[in-house]
């Protein structure tokens, strides 16, 4: 027998490898990667291990991918309410904070964000993280955060600041365009030199998110963001836009022949009122789906799993009980998502080869009862519309057991929270 690691024993397995159907499986570990996925009693007949997970009461499910969040927005949790983009952006209150953070550079601050943040994400089951910054020098300290919370991500660098960026192997880099009220020609010529030279460099731009936004760059240039990308080169594979709601049909078949990704933030979307994403029309050209929380300034939470039931719900309502399928969020939630940061062979899915990033959901919950496999299925469904981020009971990251019992395991989480306490107070006491 082969001596492996860990052996997740007996659970329900949803994944793509299993084509988003349950299916009982155990998931043989070894040095951070699945050697293997089989029926219980073909594992116990090859394998041997010193520790066993018992899966019987769990659902299994790949690590989310939680393609877009700012973790800033957590010192301003519940400081948005009642307005638009437009107006949290222009508001005199939040902007003083917001300069005056700018100024100062409180990395103590800012460090502490990323890390409550990154929990609240992990223990929605979320094993990559995208965080985009609002200053140019919070780059470097998102890096540190997620090294010392022991997760993959995607950080973005303004394009000045990329030949200095914080090198780290977990983390995949994008190099950042500015938000369309503030693009100039001179922005998209330093970003194309960028990819032209450095062919890992990933691409990162809000993208037509208010219908104010679409208007600027429309009238300014003369063009839609979407084709003035595309008219620098910037438009490809490597691509990441965020929102992408205000499209028109020239823009869908650009972004889908450009194979770019659209990642959907639909909880902040619906807050802000800032409009409905077309993902029937996305999916109907090929387009790449990625689902992301924004941040807590704009959705309030970082729970990845509610947020594919906002997707789906939204979708519905909008375009038809069929625009969206359960099985649509789940895959933009998990295996797209790596897509969309050109992880999807390494991250994503439960398969062997794949690193393993292994979220538990406790399946003995009211709301999950029944459980059917067969002959109709009910297992994914109910982990989109009824699961939420309480329900996770264990995550594993690269093997190892990061959330046990839906507790932290490995950074002292209650520590952290208070000092992030402190540091939001002594920053409202010197601005107020």
């Amino acid at each position: 027998m082969e001596e492996v690691d860990v052996i997740v024993d007996n659970v329900i397995l949803v994944s793509k490898s299993t084509l988003c159907e349950p299916v009982k499986r155990s998931i043989a570990i070894s040095d951070g990667y699945i050697v293997d996925v089989d029926k219980p009693v073909k594992i116990r007949e090859k394998y041997k291990c010193d520790e066993h997970i018992d899966g019987r009461k769990y659902i299994a499910v790949p690590g989310f991918i939680n393609a877009h969040l700012h973790s800033y927005g957590t010192i301003f949790r519940g400081l948005g309410e009642e307005m638009t983009l437009h107006e949290i952006d222009s508001d005199t209150f939040l902007n003083s904070f917001m300069e005056y953070i700018g100024k100062v550079k409180p990395r103590d601050l800012i460090y502490h964000a990323c890390m409550v943040t990154y929990i609240e994400a992990l223990k929605s089951g979320a094993t990559f993280i995208a965080d985009i910054p609002a200053w140019s020098y919070a780059s470097d300290i998102m890096v540190d955060a997620l090294n010392d919370i022991g997760l993959r991500g995607f950080i973005v660098y303004n394009a000045d600041a990329w030949k200095n960026r914080k090198i780290s192997e977990d983390i995949v880099y994008g190099v950042r365009i500015p938000e369309e009220e503030k693009l100039e020609r001179e922005d998209l010529e330093k970003v194309r030199e960028i990819i032209s030279s450095d062919r890992d460099a990933m691409i990162h731009m809000h993208v037509a998110e208010t219908i104010e936004r679409y208007r600027i760059v429309r009238e300014k240039f003369g063009l839609s963001t979407v084709e003035l990308l595309d008219s620098f080169n910037l438009l490809n594979d490597r691509a990441v836009l965020t929102h992408a709601i205000w499209l028109s049909d020239k823009d869908r078949r650009i972004i889908a022949r450009r194979r770019a990704s659209i990642v959907c933030t639909p909880s902040a979307e619906m807050k802000l009122s800032d409009g409905i994403v077309q993902v029937p029309y996305f999916i109907s050209e090929g387009i790449n789906i990625a689902l992301g929380t924004d941040g807590a300034l704009w959705n309030n939470s970082n729970d990845i799993i509610l947020e594919m039931k906002i997707l789906c719900l939204l979708q519905k309502v909008t375009f038809g009980v069929r625009a969206i399928t359960s099985k649509d969020a789940f895959i933009a939630a998990t295996y797209s998502g790596a897509r969309a940061f050109k992880l999807e062979k390494v991250i994503g899915d439960i398969s062997k080869g794949y690193e393993a990033n292994i979220v538990l959901i406790n399946s003995e919950n009211p709301s999950l009862k029944p459980i059917l496999m067969s002959p109709r299925s009910n297992v994914l469904s109910n982990i989109v519309y009824c699961a939420h981020s309480g329900y996770v009971d264990k995550v594993i990251v690269r093997g190892e057991l990061y959330v046990d019992n839906g507790i932290l395991v490995k950074n002292d989480e209650h520590e952290i929270l208070a000092r992030f306490q402190k540091e939001v107070e002594k920053i409202f006491d010197k601005v107020l």
